[in-house]
């Protein structure tokens, strides 16, 4: 299930979309003995044109859970020591032109790698975004 909803319209930029506050969500679930992820779940807000001059900007915040299979087992054969990723993030999608954004994010993920043993991370990128 995919979920996606303006809640508050401030006006309209360039390409026509309307700026203002949204919120999403997805939700997907699968059988446990045939995948890893037995439910997967987002949520976050976003807001398109929050600062002026900048009408096709966005800024998004974001949560994901992860809940591993309890039938997942390791190479070893031994079953998983945590059954569960979760994703703290902030994005921002700098439009700079109709064809190109630079798309700053930064993201903590508690428990990373669903399962396998490791710290805490934080993950930051910078790139670009063709439109085509």
């Amino acid at each position: 299930m995919i979920g996606d909803q303006q809640l508050w319209r401030e006006g309209t930029n360039e390409s026509g979309a309307g700026q203002g506050l949204g919120v999403f969500g997805r939700f997907a679930i699968a059988p446990p003995d045939r995948s890893l992820v037995v439910y997967d779940t987002e949520a976050g807000v976003t807001y398109t044109g929050l600062f002026p001059l900048r009408d096709s900007d966005v800024l998004g915040a974001g949560f994901l859970y992860s809940r591993v299979s309890d039938d997942a087992r390791t190479d070893a054969g031994a079953r998983l020591p945590s059954h569960h990723e979760a994703v703290r993030e902030v994005s921002y999608q700098d439009a700079l032109t109709g064809a190109l954004t630079i798309p700053p994010d930064f993201q903590y993920s508690h428990n990373p790698g669903r399962g396998r043993p490791a710290r805490d991370a934080i993950v930051a990128r910078v790139g670009r975004r063709l439109a085509s």
